[in-house]
């Protein structure tokens, strides 16, 4: 009956009855009660979107850093490597650099 006053507001008679003020307040009151329920829901809806958005982007910056960390790892292993392998290959060239010396004694 509220919806009906509200949205036809020339309507005059409901049921038999004459529309009063007090019927047009009431349906006012009650269809802006509606509205902010309304707003009030979409905001919920809203809040929770943006606090999911949020936990993924911790998440994903997470895993970012700990990839970081891997590939920082990483590259320290390798250049261990690469310096380990420097280092064997001067032993070796002064190893051969030492028996063909000697061979020529």
């Amino acid at each position: 009956m509220d919806t009906a006053v509200f949205y036809l507001r020339g309507l005059q008679v409901l049921n038999g009855s004459p529309v009063s003020a007090e019927m047009r307040a009431v349906a006012d009151k009650r269809y802006q009660q509606d509205e902010v329920n309304a707003l009030q829901d979409v905001i919920l809806g809203k809040t929770r979107m943006i606090d999911a958005v949020s936990k993924e982007r911790e998440e994903v910056v997470k895993a970012l850093e700990e990839k970081k960390n891997i590939e920082d790892k990483l590259r320290k292993s390798g250049n261990t490597s690469m310096l380990k392998i420097s280092e064997l290959e001067e032993e070796l060239t002064n190893t051969k650099n030492f028996w063909n010396s000697e061979r020529r004694s």
